[in-house]
């Protein structure tokens, strides 16, 4: 069997990232995406770019996570949805949200977007 464009994706935003359900919302023919890592001093910085997807930190990931971290979503391009404990966040270019890795969260890209996180 085959593996589409967005399950290698997910499968690189998890080994390189954190571990995330992943859907994406393009259709496979138009699915693009790229990431870029660096890491400075003791924080590791991210870019992404992408076509519209749904990602989300369940309960059964967390508990197997041995570490928590903060993630800081700069949107640069595109908007976003940020939900986590009751709370959401509409980021358009230019807005930030800071959430844990050790509670349950999802993020929404309804259209492509471009974000250093």
């Amino acid at each position: 069997m085959q593996r589409g464009k967005s399950a290698f994706s997910a499968d690189i935003v998890c080994q390189h990232l954190i571990q995330v359900d992943f859907n994406s919302i393009a259709d496979q023919a138009q699915f693009h995406g790229s990431i870029q890592l660096r890491k400075i001093a003791h924080v590791d910085v991210s870019q992404v770019e992408s076509c519209a997807q749904h990602v989300a930190r369940t309960a059964p990931l967390i508990a197997q996570a041995d570490e928590e971290y903060f993630l800081l979503n700069i949107q640069r391009q595109g908007s976003s949805l940020v939900r986590q404990d009751g709370r959401e966040a509409k980021l358009v270019s230019g807005d930030m949200a800071l959430y844990s890795s050790a509670r349950r969260y999802e993020l929404t890209f309804d259209a492509a977007f471009h974000r250093p996180c």
